[in-house]
């Protein structure tokens, strides 16, 4: 009886952490509509880009933008980036904990509210 209860813990575990992946790497996102044929896209939070399910486009935000931009160029300072990405040194600090590269559209926040 002891070895279920673990197995079925062990089950909840797992499709938790399955969960919180899936909410943490890709969302829906209806509000984002593609530019090229308008259809619905999909939200990847560890790349900053919005991706159409219909015609499979990407789109980068200001966090993929500064993300793939310091890929291709780790030493930039954040005043480079400004001016090679046309945004706001405030676009490009929001994207910034400290000295960390971080997502600024997950926060521990939004893990809380959706219960994982």
């Amino acid at each position: 009886m002891d070895n279920m209860k673990k197995s079925k813990q062990k089950s909840n575990d797992i499709s938790s952490s399955r969960k919180l992946e899936n909410f943490l790497y890709k969302r829906d996102n209806d509000k984002h509509r593609c530019s090229k044929c308008g259809g619905a896209s999909e939200y990847s939070v560890v790349e900053g880009s919005y991706t159409c399910k219909k015609c499979g486009n990407v789109e980068n935000d200001t966090y993929g933008k500064v993300r793939n931009l310091l890929e291709k160029n780790p030493n930039m300072s954040r005043m480079e980036l400004t001016s090679a990405l046309h945004i706001s040194l405030r676009e490009v600090n929001s994207c910034f904990e400290g000295r960390v590269l971080t997502n600024p559209k997950i926060s521990l926040l939004d893990i809380e509210a959706n219960g994982m």
